[in-house]
């Protein structure tokens, strides 16, 4: 029998250390001339050394050292199974290196196209060539974006396969008919540019060929045929996409951003980032792009200067100058995207569409697009923002610093004035004199404030009353519209974690909260003027049963088109009381015609537990990684009031399947309820603190461990990453802390922050909170140490630091979401079909790769450790027995 140990790693090497490391002498009689010695083989030892070395994370110190042992005793059966667990990872080690060493050497000479482009496109703009390009290129990746693509073939039967292939040949042949036209533009020119875009022009061409035979020789007379023609036109159509972004990237209006976004690839590849620094084409593209963020400030070209400013930040995220300005143009951005009457394009230059890619998809719905302005501040008034000030003093988790907020509130009111294109919208910053009068105002408000030594509650009332009294004499901005920025702009300076809940979004905060609403069990997507698209259906809901399927275009809601209607008035008129019926009409890739498909709205609930793989034909989740192994995998996508009572039930089916390790996955977990996460850690842990908190006015708290979970025993690895957050981090902060789990992946985000929900505004008659304040009022430390994970501005310490760091690229990351994504919306699967799309995404998942490994690991270490209780000495030699 398996000895399962909940001790912390350091007790489970030295358990080890004890059986292997020991030396005994036997002797009869006196002074021992010839004595019996007994000692270990020296490959236990070595072998020893290298299990305790890789379950540390020291994968190629122990590979050397076991391949030590099997070299002191060949044939042992011990170092053999050792390095048959340890072999196949390290290869796979190896070959994600080296992804990773491509990936960053393709983003520096990504980086180098782009900045070639900046400097040559002028030249060719002069005599049309550019715009000729443009047009050019556009027709060919607007060809691309309609055409049939894998998903069409993927859904297509037997009969309606062979159009599909003909349309999407006769897409090929129409694209390389647009390619050609651009590749004449330049036949006759030289020099770098023209050189770099004959490269890559040919890199696409020798991928469209593949792509076309794909095609011309796909299989197509049973389903088993189509799938796997599906599957062979995926992994090509990656490339293809590649390969149209890259060009585009060189022809299309604003080279500089992908050259920014390549750069903050580059750093987030690169093994040193801050060697960086002293490159020449960093250094280049830096001062770049900070000279277009000012010119795009003087042109109140607001979403070019934010997407520069933006991403200097994340490159230098310590530059406080930085930040500051990034503050600014954010609240441009958001003034225009609200209340002004523009066109929302970043310049007045055409720009080329960018080819489709498959979406990332978060495992909660997607919140709706912010609404236009009549919208959001529909219900707000000032006594909102009064009651919210109110707050601040009594609960907020440090001394308020009134100066700072006061400051943050008045910014925001001077912004929006300050944004020429809201002026279009309000007619009182229409009127330059009336404009520059409010505007002054403000200053002085501002300039009072920045001269005292202290501010304090009072101060802020009367600058905020200051506004509204300004505003009433000179622009008449809606008293709604001032109270919502001024609120949003004093919030604002607290945390990122605080915010206001206005009335218009206190419904959608409060259906994110509970994982429950009313609707028909979709998440969505929209782009500008384009049709509503389908991301995914919610397994089990009324969409997903009626056959709505991901990438779906949904033209019309209840026959009213939906391009040109914001997605938050498609959200609220698809939602609506359980038992009512809505028709949507969809179009999709393969069906030549749209159809209507009829739902009937019901109660949604958001299943935030989830395991390795769909249950043949049930669509039910499967929680075993590896039988063989009695591995066990579940993943918890958000902490939910349901959480931790689906947590336990699967933990007990487990526990009477006979798993003895498990894999809890909580990467992308975003966080949620700080009980879902005390009562999630409480199925693993026995003893100890779990988490404790500590604000400035609320009073600490500590929560220990309660020892009734279902999986007190056995062995743990908990799978994090940056985007891992709040009650994922205490969970798997408190694991690690307490010594009870492994933990393994990438640095968490770092929000170690509690948030109340304060009421402001409650209708009387139905007790429906109309607005509220999320406000930090603690923070938490998680553990016996009481670690405070909270990211600091200038630390260097945050969140879970994972035992064993496993870096993935964001390609890498994108082929396994893509892959976990299309297996967790199957319900009803083919066993053989279905067990090599999990071999795939096991295989794209080298965190996960890595958690499998080290249970393996665990597990023999103890097998090993309870074999040496029963024969704790080993012969290496026939005994010598010595007469005396």
């Amino acid at each position: 029998m398996l000895v399962s140990f909940r001790s912390s790693l350091s007790c489970r090497l030295l358990v080890v250390s004890c059986f292997l490391l020991i030396s005994v002498t036997v002797c009869w009689g006196g002074e021992p001339e010839n004595a019996l010695v007994v000692t270990p083989s020296s490959s236990g030892q070595i072998l020893a050394e290298g299990i305790a070395q890789a379950i540390e994370g020291n994968f190629d110190a122990a590979a050397i050292r076991i391949d030590e042992a099997a070299d002191v005793s060949p044939g042992n059966i011990n170092t053999g199974r050792a390095a048959e667990i340890l072999d196949d990872y390290i290869k796979r080690l190896e070959i994600a290196r080296a992804q990773r060493q491509d990936e960053f050497a393709l983003a520096i000479e990504q980086v180098r196209w782009c900045m070639l482009a900046e400097e040559y496109l002028p030249k060719l703009a002069q005599d049309g060539t550019v715009q000729k390009l443009r047009d050019s290129l556009k027709e060919a990746i607007k060809t691309y974006n309609k055409m049939n693509r894998f998903e069409a073939m993927k859904l297509a039967t037997v009969d309606e396969a062979p159009e599909v292939v003909s349309k999407a040949i006769e897409s090929l042949k129409s694209m390389r008919e647009s390619f050609s036209q651009a590749q004449e533009l330049l036949s006759d020119r030289d020099g770098p540019y023209a050189e770099l875009f004959r490269t890559l022009h040919e890199r696409l061409n020798e991928q469209i060929d593949r792509y076309e035979r794909a095609w011309d020789q796909a299989l197509i007379e049973t389903d088993d045929e189509i799938a796997l023609t599906a599957v062979r036109l995926k992994l090509i159509e990656r490339d293809v996409a590649d390969a149209l972004i890259d060009l585009e990237s060189i022809v299309g209006a604003k080279p500089w951003l992908t050259a920014l976004s390549r750069a903050e690839l580059a750093a987030e590849l690169s093994t040193d980032r801050k060697s960086l620094l002293d490159n020449e084409w960093y250094v280049d593209l830096i001062a770049h792009i900070e000279s277009l963020g000012a010119d795009a400030v003087d042109q109140s070209k607001w979403y070019d200067a934010l997407a520069a400013y933006a991403g200097l930040s994340r490159l230098a995220p310590d530059n406080e100058e930085l930040a500051l300005k990034e503050k600014i143009v954010r609240r441009h951005v958001r003034m225009l995207g609200l209340y002004g009457k523009d066109d929302l394009k970043t310049s007045d230059e055409e720009t080329v569409d960018q080819p489709v890619t498959p979406p990332v998809v978060p495992d909660e719905p997607v919140e709706p697009d912010e609404p236009r302005w009549h919208q959001i501040v529909d219900g707000a008034d000032a006594d909102i923002v009064v009651r919210a000030i109110e707050k601040l003093k009594g609960l907020y988790v440090k001394a308020v610093d009134y100066k700072k907020i006061a400051r943050g509130g008045l910014l925001s009111i001077k912004v929006l004035a300050e944004t020429p294109q809201v002026a279009n919208t309000f007619e009182g910053l229409a009127d330059e004199q009336k404009r520059d009068t409010f505007i002054k105002a403000v200053d002085r408000l501002l300039d009072s404030i920045q001269q005292r030594d202290r501010v304090g509650e009072m101060d802020l009332y009367q600058c905020f009353e200051g506004v509204l009294r300004a505003s009433e004499e000179t622009v008449e901005i809606p008293t709604e519209v001032l109270a919502v920025e001024f609120g949003e702009g004093l919030v604002g300076e607290l945390d990122k974690f605080s915010n206001m809940i206005w009335p218009y979004n206190a419904k959608e905060f409060r259906k994110q909260m509970l994982g429950r609403f009313t609707g028909v069990g979709i998440r969505i997507s929209k782009a500008q003027g384009q049709p509503l698209k389908v991301v995914t259906p919610l397994a089990g809901s009324p969409a997903d049963n009626a056959g709505v399927k991901p990438d779906d275009s949904i033209i019309a809601v209840d026959g009213k088109d939906t391009k040109d209607r914001s997605i938050y008035e498609l959200v609220s008129s698809i939602m609506g009381p359980k038992g009512t019926k809505v028709v949507l009409t969809i179009e999709r890739r393969g069906k030549f015609e749209p159809f209507d498909i009829p739902l009937i709205r019901d109660e949604i609930n958001i299943r935030t537990v989830k395991g390795w793989r769909r249950k043949e034909n049930s669509g039910q989740w499967d929680y075993i990684l590896d039988p063989q192994e009695r591995i066990g995998y579940l993943r918890i996508s958000q902490f939910t009031d349901k959480t931790a009572g689906d947590v336990g039930e699967v933990l007990n089916q487990l526990k009477a399947d006979g798993i003895e390790s498990l894999v809890l996955d909580l990467r992308y977990n975003p966080g949620g309820l700080l009980i879902s996460a005390v009562e999630v850690s409480n199925q693993f842990i026995g003893s100890g603190q779990i988490v404790s908190t500590r604000g400035r006015q609320s009073p600490p708290s500590r929560t220990k461990a309660v020892p009734s979970g279902a999986f007190l025993n056995g062995n743990l690895v908990v799978l994090v990453n940056s985007e891992s957050a709040s009650a994922a981090e205490i969970v798997s902060g408190a694991l690690q802390d307490l010594g009870r789990a492994t933990v393994v992946g990438q640095r968490s985000y770092g929000k170690a922050s509690v948030q109340s929900v304060i009421t402001l505004r409650l209708d009387r008659r139905t007790r429906e909170v109309l607005a509220s304040l999320k406000l930090t009022t603690a923070y938490y430390y998680v553990g016996d140490s009481q670690r405070l994970l909270h990211r600091q501005n200038g630390s260097d310490n945050w969140g879970v630091d994972p035992n064993v760091e496993v870096f993935m690229t964001p390609r890498q990351l994108l082929r396994w979401q893509e892959i976990r994504f299309a297996n967790d919306l199957l319900q009803e699967v083919e066993s053989s079909r279905h067990d090599e799309d999990m071999q795939k995404q096991f295989s794209a998942d080298l965190q996960l790769q890595t958690a499998a490994v080290l249970l393996k690991l665990m597990q023999f270490q103890e097998e090993l450790a309870v074999a040496n209780q029963d024969s704790p000495v080993e012969f290496s030699e026939p005994a010598t027995i010595g007469a005396h």
